[in-house]
């Protein structure tokens, strides 16, 4: 073993001596190219270095003439030198064979020629290579190589302790940000530029406006978009025009297209043609910039519908673009596919229209060749999934429109086995987003393609009958519901069942936390300083986070499936298993004109469509006003506006044969308290006396909900906040009244004024199955995120610690059985697509809480207190939480004698949501423990008479 050792030894000083004599010759060789060469050298390359910017084929002729001197006198800096400056000018004017030729012919001496390793500044070159090989594969828009080479050089650089690559670490964030951008990751993106603005040079931060433009513009917000693109238009203008910074050409003409894009969006063609025509002057001859100069003539022109124009313009961009990247397979090739299918779209050309975008699928993926309309790529080896779910909606659009013009109902059928082509895509595509705005964004984009998913599964159903499509309709329903809920509920299943050891699981918890904290800090500082440090903390945190999960992903893969799992409920399983005896379901899907409705029993389900138009969208939001805006002088008249919308979307589609109702509302249906529709002209005749009402955001969570597991134990903990009306907040009369009222239904404490803290909650909350909150609540409709419910606080200066915001409750663990927020529009929200209403019940859901108990609008405080008496009464009975809800409303209802207060402003803003299986009772539990000891007590008996039997053989 020392022989080996010994051996080993000596190869490696060998190798040490070898370098070290290469080296001593390399320099000796320099010395004297420096003698004899270095004029004719430096004479050559500052020729070349000349024409950057504007003649790329000159500056190369002289560089490689440079390098030929430098190779044939072994002068390793000068081959170097030269070669970067080829791949700048390669780049510059956006010639991917040029850079990828000197690329290879730089590794090619990093690799091979021992004297690299000589160098002083080696590592200078190797991060200069690994920046240009970044930015080679960012243009190719090969983000994964990217990615990869821009985060090595930025180790390598903090490797080396060194502030000299401070400004390649700076560039490689920034192509970083702008990856994140076009990946549809756009709040990861911002959190960088944002950071980063008013941190560099004047053309640096003009270059930060530039991205910001870029982001807003991906972000649909164009207003704002072309309010950065100008401002950074003109400082780059002044430069190029008034200086004389010819560097500048490819940036102007890159704020240029965002402008461009920003008026075309906004339909100001002429504002867009304008900028376009400005473009023009900038450009130099064979300019790779003007190939998207012709997408947007064309875009404009098909807005203008002038499509023979249209047509030149997109042809001219299809050649081109083939060319530049060598009519080898690329996404940019795919759209310019889907230009030419847009126009034959526009020009009511659907078949033809069809056989472009499937020419465009063929572009996506290395090995998919097929033109046949009924085929498309697998998913796991397309160049871009964001580009195939854009081209297979096109796609979907156009299947339709074939079917209408033709009849032929295979186009309609294909079409729906496209609709499961998006949304496995779709599927695959959400574990790549870490940030909820980014998943928010990405559904969005995507929402309207299930408009008409299910649109082709109801025609479907029309035409042949089958039960099949109404399974293919709920099944689109479902994938667009809850998304981000759902993920947090599995996400939380995948910490208790991935394997992931605890302690990995409470850092997880504890970088949550401090999110939370910091997020919170920002949002409430006005100081622009403090605000700015406090960001710059907040987006390393975030980063850090974000590479900690992406680490638990990859080492615990169970924890990553169990997170990511995308199965959602089916009809069957609904009919089979979730659905109670007697029980019903009506899920909603509101597209821009119809209404869909899927109403299920038990024994069968059916499918609805009905129109809606404006009118009926005023008529439910004129309802819900005049419920929310009640007073005692006002004439309101319930039957007048309720019955329509009872009409037109709810009495046809009722479940038969059933007696409590399970509501999927959404979009505007959301804000519709079902129990308190009229069901006739006649006075008082509500939806409440006929049925058991619940609501669920989508099934699939239901059912998540309807599965946890309890202590059974009936604790319940009663947060009661007493308010001197001093504070905004104003008093709560009849709150500590209601608080004792309820507490005597089930065992646990209450909590009255003081001790209504949102410490003591914070302590005590994760000991109850029930929790009940008879405060206030206050909705921010701008930053749903920050609206809270108010606990007691010392005093006016301690009143931000006595708030709990919904971003707070993210990182808790309230795996209650119940919660009751018995306080101002605790159901009520925003509407957001994909997700449902962002109300602060939501925040409770995110906690772990099973059942809700929540307010659509503010309520008032004395008959909540009755109410709240009947419902947990009912509650106690052993009735399920709907039916104990309904018991409650009819209850008050029969027993309120003043006709005014039997208004729906006073009960039917109470609604219950989630799990409804009842709470154990006393009963029930003095049951069991008899059913147990009587158990314990034979087996005991019997365990003792086979003693005897067994004693007496043997005598």
């Amino acid at each position: 073993m020392k022989r080996i050792e010994y051996v080993n030894s000596m190869r490696n000083s060998l190798k040490i001596s070898f370098l070290l004599f290469l080296c001593y010759i390399n320099l000796a060789i320099g010395q004297s190219s420096t003698i004899k060469q270095v004029k004719e050298f430096d004479s050559l390359y500052v020729k070349g270095v000349k024409f950057l910017y504007q003649d790329k084929d000159s500056l190369e002729y002289y560089l490689e003439k440079s390098f030929e001197i430098a190779n044939k006198n072994h002068n390793l800096p000068h081959k170097l030198k030269v070669l970067f400056k080829l791949i700048s000018n390669a780049n510059y004017h956006f010639d991917l064979y040029g850079i990828s030729k000197n690329l290879k012919r730089t590794d090619s001496i990093f690799k091979n020629d021992p004297l690299f390793e000589c160098l002083e500044k080696k590592e200078n070159y190797k991060i200069d290579l690994l920046f240009k090989k970044g930015v080679y594969n960012y243009k190719l828009k090969n983000y994964t190589s990217s990615q990869h080479q821009f985060k090595r050089l930025i180790h390598v650089a903090d490797s080396l302790g060194s502030n000299k690559f401070s400004k390649k670490i700076f560039n490689a964030n920034i192509y970083l940000a702008s990856i994140y951008k076009n990946l549809g990751k756009h709040a990861i993106a911002r959190e960088f530029y944002q950071k980063n603005l008013n941190n560099g040079s004047e053309s640096a931060n003009a270059g930060m406006k530039m991205y910001i433009a870029a982001l807003y513009l991906n972000e649909k917000k164009y207003d704002k978009s072309i309010v950065f693109a100008k401002q950074a238009l003109d400082f780059y203008v002044q430069k190029y025009e008034i200086e004389g910074e010819k560097r500048f050409k490819n940036t102007i003409i890159s704020i240029q297209k965002i402008l461009t894009k920003d008026y075309i969006a906004k339909r100001e063609l002429d504002s867009a043609l304008i900028i376009l025509n400005q473009s023009n002057k900038f450009y130099i001859e064979n300019d790779p910039f003007q190939r998207t100069s012709n997408q947007f003539y064309g875009d404009i022109y098909l807005q203008k519908k002038d499509f023979l124009k249209a047509k030149f313009f997109y042809d001219e961009y299809l050649f081109q673009t083939k060319k530049y990247y060598h009519h080898k397979k690329h996404q940019d090739i795919a759209k310019a596919y889907v230009n030419l299918g847009n126009l034959l779209f526009a020009k009511k050309l659907p078949h033809k229209a069809l056989e472009h975008y499937q020419i465009a699928l063929t572009q996506l993926a290395p090995e998919f060749q097929d033109k046949n309309f009924k085929s498309s790529p697998n998913v796991d080896y397309v160049l871009s999934k964001q580009v195939l779910i854009k081209v297979l909606f096109s796609k979907l659009k156009a299947l339709k429109e074939v079917y209408l013009k033709e009849g032929e109902i295979e186009y309609l059928r294909q079409a729906n086995t496209t609709s499961y082509k998006i949304i496995e895509t779709l599927d695959q595509m959400k574990p790549e987003f870490e940030n909820l705005l980014d998943k928010e964004l990405l559904i969005n984009n995507i929402y309207p393609a299930f408009h008409l998913m299910t649109e082709i599964a109801f025609d479907l159903h029309q035409i042949t009958q089958k039960q099949d499509y109404i399974n293919d309709a709920f099944y689109f329903s479902e994938k667009s519901k809850s998304i981000y809920l759902i993920e947090a509920i599995r996400k939380t299943n995948a910490r208790n069942f991935g394997g992931v050891p605890d302690k990995i699981i409470q850092k997880e918890k504890i970088y949550q936390t401090q999110l939370n904290s910091l997020e919170k800090v920002v949002y409430k500082t006005r100081d622009s300083v403090s605000k700015k440090n406090s960001l710059s903390r907040l987006y390393q945190l975030r980063k850090t986070y974000y590479d900690f999960i992406k680490k638990i992903e990859n080492e615990y893969p169970k924890y990553y499936k169990l997170k990511y799992n995308s199965k959602v409920v089916s009809l069957d399983e609904v009919k089979g298993e979730i659905l109670k005896k007697n029980q019903g379901m009506m899920s909603y899907f509101l597209s821009q004109n119809d209404v869909y409705i899927i109403s299920v029993s038990r024994d069968n389900s059916r499918f609805f469509r009905f129109p809606i138009d404006g009118s009926k969208k005023d008529n439910i939001q004129n309802w819900n006003k005049e419920i929310v805006s009640y007073n005692y002088n006002s004439q309101f008249n319930n039957e007048e506006l309720s019955l329509p919308i009872f009409k037109d979307f709810v009495e046809k589609a009722l479940p038969e044969e059933t007696n409590s109702l399970l509501i999927i509302p959404d979009g505007i249906f959301q804000y519709i308290p079902f129990g308190a529709l009229s069901k006739s002209n006649k006075q008082g005749d509500y939806l409440i006396f006929d049925f058991s009402i619940s609501y669920a955001n989508s099934v699939t969570l239901y059912k998540e909900q309807q599965q946890k597991q309890f202590k059974n134990t009936r604790k319940m903990a009663v947060f009661a906040p007493v308010f001197t009306g001093e504070e905004s907040k104003g008093q709560l009369l009849y709150n500590t009244n209601e608080a004792h009222q309820i507490s005597n239904y089930f065992e646990g404490k209450v909590f009255i004024d003081q001790e209504a803290s949102l410490s003591t909650f914070k302590t005590t909350s994760s000991q109850y199955d029930i929790l009940h909150l008879a405060t206030h609540g206050f909705f921010d409709d701008v930053n749903p995120d920050y609206s809270y419910l108010a606990f007691s606080s010392k005093n006016i200066e301690d009143d931000e610690n006595s708030k709990l915001y919904v971003k707070d409750l993210y990182a808790y663990d309230i795996s209650t059985e119940l919660v009751t927020l018995s306080a101002c529009e605790t159901g009520y929200g925003k509407i957001m697509k994909g997700e449902g209403m962002l109300s602060l019940a939501r925040g409770f859901y995110y906690a772990g809480a099973s059942s809700l108990t929540t307010t659509l609008w503010k309520v008032d405080d004395r008959t909540t207190s009755v109410l709240m008496k009947y419902y947990y009464e009912a509650l106690d009975q052993g009735n399920a939480k709907d039916v104990a809800m309904a018991v409650a409303k009819r209850k008050y209802l029969e027993n309120t004698e003043d006709e005014s207060m039997k208004h729906p402003f006073f009960w039917g803003g109470f609604k219950v949501s989630g799990a409804i299986h009842p709470i154990a009772t006393k009963n029930r539990n003095r049951l069991l423990v008899i059913g147990v000891s009587f158990c314990v007590i034979l087996l005991l008996f019997l365990r003792i008479r086979k003693s005897k039997l067994q004693n007496s053989k043997v005598v």
